[in-house]
C-alpha cells in the first residue's frame, strides 16, 4: 500500500507545482517491496476551472507516479470521479 503527502506551490502566471512524497508499505507479501519503496518528485499542475480535471506534466527528475505509464513523460489527466460529487455518503 502507498502512503505520503503533497504540497502545492502556486504560481500566479504560469503552472502550479505539487511535490509528492509516497513510499510503498509491503508489497505482493508484506513486509516485501516489488519496486522503488519511495517516490519524492515535483510536478508541473494545472488544475481546471470547475476542479474536476488536473493535468499532472513530467516530474522535474523524471520518476513516474505509479499510476503513470513509466516509459512516457507524456502530460497525465486525472479526472474526479462523480461519485465522489454525487454520492450522498460524503
Amino acid at each position: 500500500m502507498w502512503g505520503g503527502y503533497w504540497e502545492i506551490t502556486s504560481v500566479m502566471d504560469g503552472p502550479s507545482y505539487v511535490t509528492i512524497s509516497l513510499s510503498l508499505v509491503g508489497g505482493e507479501n508484506y513486509g516485501v517491496t516489488d519496486g522503488p519503496y519511495y517516490i519524492s518528485e515535483t510536478y508541473p499542475l494545472l488544475i481546471s476551472p470547475s476542479g474536476e480535471e488536473m493535468v499532472l506534466g513530467a516530474g522535474e527528475n523524471g520518476v513516474s507516479l505509479p499510476f503513470m505509464p513509466q516509459d512516457d513523460p507524456q502530460p497525465y489527466t486525472l479526472t474526479l470521479d462523480s461519485w465522489f460529487t454525487e454520492s450522498s455518503v460524503w
